[in-house]
């Protein structure tokens, strides 16, 4: 794994320090473990009262067909993660569970349930 440190003009966290966007991935299989894990941390993200409106779909080498067909989707911009051995899809519900109104901060939930998963 890379580790770098970002060079801040002030102190901050170093988990956020040593955070890196990856450009390249190996097709070794990743461990249901180590997804797991990688899933749960989303679900201690913070909410708008706690709706947890965030959903992952995730594909996988385990079926290589479906995973393919998610990889045909993404665009250019997108080209090295048609070698990845997963891809993860983050979506969300729009409207709270208990009355169905529109829920204004389901996108800033996933966004906040997205940057624990990285």
């Amino acid at each position: 794994m890379i580790t770098k440190t970002a060079k801040t003009d002030y102190p901050i966290n170093e988990l956020m320090a040593k955070r890196w966007s990856a450009r390249a991935f190996s097709t070794r299989p990743v461990e249901k473990s180590k997804l797991l894990s990688i899933l749960e941390a989303a679900r201690w993200a913070p909410s708008s009262r706690n709706e947890q409106p965030w959903r992952y779909i995730v594909f996988t080498n385990e079926n290589p067909e479906k995973l393919k067909k998610a990889q045909s989707v993404l665009k250019d911009i997108n080209e090295y993660a048609k070698r990845a051995p997963i891809l993860i899809c983050a979506i969300a519900k729009k409207t709270y569970s208990e009355n169905e109104k529109y829920n204004r901060l389901h996108f800033h939930d996933l966004r906040a349930a997205n940057e624990y998963v990285s």
